[in-house]
């Protein structure tokens, strides 16, 4: 079984219908989180039982790889069904509820064991990468029991790796950050909408690349393909820059003076690591981020250009949209032909729609990564 065939499955779409009617009711209601709207669930589901498949395959549980990407999809589904956009209460546990009541009522067609490994996912998605291997230890190298572990890690690499890195981010900066903050949040009184919607990107990269870096919790078998994935933003910084003609520290210091939220020693920090410079990060540590950057380095004039077209075209074209989805379409069409603005859709596109290539990138990536690590258990 490869792609997303999983979904076929009755249970997956019964509980893909549920919650998009869920979620109509609550956006009708102004209760949706628009960051985690429907297409949230798509992607994490998608994922979620793409990564499960990876991990049976890449362990030779062949006799495992097809249930256990149904039940990620499952997983990935109802994770955030009582997530509400100003929340008093967590949502995994109360999202696992509902889906012990369809099992219960006998819609989800599924064993016991099956069914405890997705309660227990969703209603623990909500932890930490290094709180969610101490409750269900690691998903790779077990003799017995690995069913939960390996939904609770899917789920968790569906919501949380893909969803917070690579071109997902490009997207949902552009527009939650160059547009919906600067129109009604935050960025309001402190940029001008649209014509700065490139400089508040801008500001919240690089408080993002230089705060935690998220990447340092991945487990083992994921974290090659999360290096790459965060490398994105990097190659993404570097256009918005250049179309502004500001290196790293001339941004910070100009959004700093701006009042950038959120931005307490930022500023320290760019000055000091730079890390378009190639030099910050260790090689034997990030082998693939600090290759991924230091290849920007060899980039010519023309190439830079391309990039600096493309990375301030998506920002202008995806602010502007009434949606992410409008924006990246009409992203597709905007300028002359360009490598990067080529880059850039077939990515964000592939992601939002699962396409054969993104998925299947994606999980011979894993699974190559499982093996290697299982071989060496």
């Amino acid at each position: 079984m490869t792609g997303l065939d999983f979904n076929e499955e009755p249970a997956c779409i019964k509980t893909r219908e549920l919650v998009e009617e869920e979620f109509d009711a609550k956006r009708a209601e102004g209760k949706l989180s628009r960051a985690h709207d429907f297409d949230h669930i798509v992607a994490v589901s998608n994922f979620a039982g793409v990564t499960a498949r990876a991990l049976m395959n890449g362990q030779d549980y062949d006799d495992m790889d097809y249930r256990a990407s149904v039940l990620g999809a499952i997983s990935g589904n109802l994770h955030d069904y009582h997530r509400e956009a100003k929340e008093t209460e967590s949502h995994g546990p109360i999202s696992a509820e509902f889906f012990k009541k369809l099992w219960v009522s006998g819609d989800m067609d599924m064993d016991t064991n099956e069914f405890d490994s997705v309660y227990r996912a969703i209603a623990e998605h909500e932890a930490s990468l290094p709180e969610n291997l101490e409750i269900f230890g690691s998903p790779i190298g077990r003799k017995q029991q690995i069913l939960p572990a390996v939904i609770a890690f899917s789920l968790k690499t569906g919501d949380v790796i893909l969803e917070a890195s690579g071109f997902r981010v490009l997207e949902r900066r552009a527009f939650f950050v160059g547009k919906e903050r600067m129109l009604h949040g935050d960025l309001k009184e402190k940029f001008k909408y649209p014509e700065e919607s490139d400089l508040a990107v801008i500001g919240e990269t690089l408080r993002r690349l230089y705060g935690k870096l998220p990447i340092d919790s991945y487990p083992d078998w994921v974290k090659d393909y999360g290096e790459k994935l965060h490398s994105i933003q990097y190659l993404f910084l570097k256009g918005l820059l250049a179309h502004r003609e500001f290196t790293e520290e001339e941004a910070v210091d100009f959004l700093e003076k701006r009042g950038f939220p959120r931005f307490e020693g930022i500023k320290d920090k760019v000055h000091a690591q730079r890390h378009l410079d190639g030099k910050h990060f260790p090689d034997d540590k990030y082998p693939v981020l600090s290759e991924e950057i230091r290849k920007t380095l060899d980039f010519s004039l023309s190439k830079i250009d391309n990039l600096a077209v493309a990375s301030f075209n998506l920002v202008s074209t995806i602010a502007n949209a009434e949606s992410p989805e409008e924006g990246i379409d009409s992203y597709k069409e905007v300028g002359i032909q360009n490598p990067f603005r080529d880059m850039f859709y077939e990515g964000m596109s592939g992601y939002r729609k699962g396409s054969e290539d993104f998925v299947h990138g994606f999980e011979t990536n894993v699974t190559d990564a499982v093996r290697r690590k299982a071989q060496n258990k």
